[in-house]
């Protein structure tokens, strides 16, 4: 299994904010995203850094991890050296590929990011390490 997918972004959200997010942005994709779970074990404390969110749909059987950490400036890319955040999501299956590629992009348009990395050229059909949020928009509307 991949190591999944990494967007560098400006801030870790909060826990409600981003579970208002997934539920907005999803349903206009998975039919059944009113029946997502959101949770998260809370491994640093009140605060997502740190700590491991799922994201779960129980009917379409969709699951994904994301956890958010935080990267010290002078082992950022030059071109992300205002985004000191990585959220990394996660895939348990092969099967939950383009759910997880949606909510990468969602954290990515909604909390400041510009790319999404595809550690091992996996997500996005073998082609290349970095997408621009256009393409990624394209890939998913190509295929949801």
């Amino acid at each position: 299994m991949s190591a999944g997918l990494f967007v560098p972004i400006r801030v870790v959200p909060d826990f409600q904010n981003l579970v208002g997010e997934l539920f907005t942005f999803l349903s206009g994709f998975f039919k059944s995203a009113g029946q997502l779970k959101v949770g998260v074990n809370l491994g640093g404390g009140g605060e997502l850094i740190d700590s491991l969110v799922f994201v779960s749909d129980h009917e379409q059987k969709l699951l994904c991890w994301i956890s958010f950490m935080e990267v010290a400036e002078d082992l950022r890319e030059n071109s992300e050296v205002d985004l000191p955040i990585i959220a990394q999501v996660t895939r348990s299956s092969i099967e939950h590929m383009l759910f997880s590629v949606a909510v990468a992009y969602l954290i990515g348009k909604t909390f400041g990011g510009r790319v999404i990395y595809d550690d091992a050229h996996v997500y996005f059909d073998c082609q290349k390490d970095v997408y621009a949020f256009s393409e990624v928009e394209k890939y998913l509307t190509a295929r949801l």
